[in-house]
């Protein structure tokens, strides 16, 4: 791919340059402070997504302190879980009446 080698400044100036070839820009045109604006807004937004990133790489790898606690409670819900469903099949089966023939 081009871009894969090319800086992000290598790239603004290449982009710069073709608008500047390729668009009839006026010297006193608000569009050439917009879109200097845009870039340097997107600029800081890219550092900030790349800085989340190292963070959220960081914070990935991290064990879960809880893990423990976690499983052991997970298994009993999973206990309680059965022993609710045993109670609701006898009151069913109790519920029902008998077949009156």
């Amino acid at each position: 791919m081009l871009w894969q080698n090319t800086n992000v400044q290598e790239m603004s100036l290449f982009i710069l340059l073709w608008i500047k070839e390729h668009t009839p820009f006026r010297k006193d045109s608000k569009t050439a402070q917009k879109f200097s604006d845009n870039l340097s807004h997107s600029r800081e937004r890219l550092e900030t997504l790349k800085a989340q990133l190292e963070t959220a790489k960081v914070e990935a790898v991290k064990e879960f302190p809880q893990e423990q606690e976690l499983a052991e409670k997970t298994e009993r819900l999973g206990e309680l879980n059965v022993l609710l469903d045993v109670g609701k099949s006898d009151k069913v089966m109790m519920d029902e009446e008998p077949d009156e023939k």
